[in-house]
């Protein structure tokens, strides 16, 4: 009897380590889709920043020019 009570033990503490390895697998790739989404949020708003800076600036140079005319 007590052979089946601690495989019935060790049984349902092995499922709930099955259950935290899950878990833990589920956060670790929930964190990595996250911090790869971050980045390329980060690199777009770099490129945006960049884009809008150099119109800001032709439009600039372009008023120059039609002043200078």
């Amino acid at each position: 009897m007590p052979s089946e009570e601690s495989s019935t033990h060790n049984d349902a503490a092995q499922a709930q380590m099955n259950r935290l390895v899950v878990l833990m697998t589920v956060g670790i790739f929930t964190g990595l889709v996250i911090d790869t989404l971050s980045i390329l949020l980060a690199i777009f708003t770099g490129i945006a920043f960049c884009v809008v800076y150099l119109l800001w600036e032709i439009s600039v140079h372009l008023q120059e020019l039609r002043f200078e005319t």
